[in-house]
């Protein structure tokens, strides 16, 4: 495909090849690279990455990790909350970590069906609490 312009759709389209050339990137060097947000105009692109070390136990470190074992205090949760399990949207959903530059959207969760990182706001958390009853740590 040759590009004549940038748009969403193009960046989507494009998605999967850059993903998988970071990818190849990352495993040369023992590191996880993945794409994050893109900004476009019509001919120009811009896509912010986030390399992060692999640990012994396999996992690539995240942001949302280390933003969690800061801040979950200040939003009500646990250290044991980080990986619950909750359904939204008749789906489940595992608590990933926290963005609290995110203000609106501070919770970072994952559907376990397919991975998609889904940003949430404040009143998950009850769902997430609610569940310490139910099935202690």
């Amino acid at each position: 495909m040759k590009i004549k312009a940038f748009d969403a759709v193009v960046l989507r389209k494009l998605q999967p090849e850059i993903e998988a050339a970071l990818a190849a990137l990352g495993r040369r060097h023992g590191i996880t690279i993945r794409a994050g947000t893109a900004r476009f105009r019509e001919s120009t692109a811009e896509l912010k990455l986030e390399l992060a070390v692999i640990g012994g136990d396999g996992k690539s470190a995240r942001r949302e990790v280390e933003e969690f074992a800061k801040y979950h205090a200040m939003y009500g949760l646990e250290a044991g909350d980080l990986g619950r399990v909750v359904i939204l949207d008749h789906e489940e959903h595992c608590l990933v970590g926290l963005a609290p530059n995110r203000p609106k959207y501070p919770i970072v969760m994952e559907r376990l069906r397919d991975g998609k990182v889904v940003l949430c706001t404040e009143d998950v958390i009850e769902k997430i609490t609610a569940l310490r009853l139910l099935k202690p740590s």
